[in-house]
């Protein structure tokens, strides 16, 4: 299983760099019969992405953002049916990794994500992965070759 960072997920619908890679992670960890697993934090990125691009009406996005949830685990770092214990329970990891790695809560909460399931947590984000290197979770999309 593998954590995947928003802007790995951004690439599966959006032509940017290395979206071949990103579209090739998902593609070889299912064939490998892994889940695909995010923060909750992600499905937002996702969408405020997809609208700044331009490329989508809101319906388009929408059913991107359905479909995103349907494939992949979101993680949720709460034990509660609570909808806001669920999300302080996230939040409140986020804020510790996020301190701790000087980096942001959006970015906390996928490392948060990755050390509560204690898998990899794949980014295109080179910053952020030297930030969260001394947790040895952190794995680099450019490290998948392009076919």
């Amino acid at each position: 299983m593998a954590i995947l960072d928003a802007n790995i997920l951004v690439k599966l619908f959006l032509e940017e760099d290395d979206s071949d890679r990103a579209r090739r992670l998902v593609q070889d960890r299912r064939a490998a019969g892994e889940t695909i697993r995010t923060s909750a934090i992600a499905l937002y990125e996702v969408a405020e992405a997809l609208r700044r691009s331009g490329s989508f009406n809101a319906q388009e996005i929408q059913e991107r953002v359905a479909s995103l949830a349907q494939a992949c685990d979101v993680v949720d770092l709460a034990s509660s049916s609570n909808l806001a214990a669920s999300f302080l329970g996230l939040a409140n990891q986020a804020i510790v990794h996020a301190v701790a790695s000087r980096t942001t809560v959006y970015d906390g909460a996928f490392v948060a994500a990755a050390v509560h399931t204690q898998e990899n947590l794949w980014s295109h984000d080179s910053p952020l992965l030297n930030r969260i290197q001394h947790l040895g979770i952190g794995r680099d999309l450019r490290q998948i070759p392009t076919r």
